[in-house]
């Protein structure tokens, strides 16, 4: 675990560019895939948003709780980056420095580290995501 890991309260993952990385593109078997790992792997006491750019599709709300501290976002009629840095600078300063915006796009993290946020590569969430998923207490 990188130094200050479990300080993080906020984890803003670039939904898109993590999907592309790991599954080749973003669909609904993609974010089946990705949100019990995401949800598995956060650091205690840590909350994610996954940020996806766009529209959700008709019907669907533009913002959906999926998992106990796993929310998803559509970016709406701004680009994801965009919205991943407008969720950043709505949170007070100290706070920003226990929020991650978690991507590998180069600009993103510069903006993000700018205005006080901190950044983690999609290697960082990769390896978490790729431990083994514990049994739930009560599952089969």
């Amino acid at each position: 675990m990188t130094r200050g890991d479990e300080e993080l309260h906020l984890l803003l993952v670039d939904g898109d560019n993590l999907l592309h990385r790991l599954r080749g593109g973003r669909d609904e078997g993609g974010l089946a895939w990705l949100l019990p790992r995401l949800r598995a792997s956060l650091p205690g006491g840590c909350t994610a948003i996954v940020m996806l750019d766009g529209h959700p599709d008709p019907g669907q709300a533009s913002r959906s709780r999926v998992a106990p501290g796993v929310e998803i976002h559509h970016s709406g009629r701004i680009d994801g980056d965009g919205a991943i840095l407008e969720l950043l600078n709505d949170r007070s300063f100290p706070d920003r420095a226990k929020t991650a915006v978690i991507t590998d796009d180069r600009s993103l993290a510069d903006r993000a580290r700018r205005i006080g946020g901190v950044t983690r590569r999609l290697d960082w969430l990769r390896d978490r995501l790729d431990r083994p998923l514990a049994p739930r207490p009560g599952g089969p």
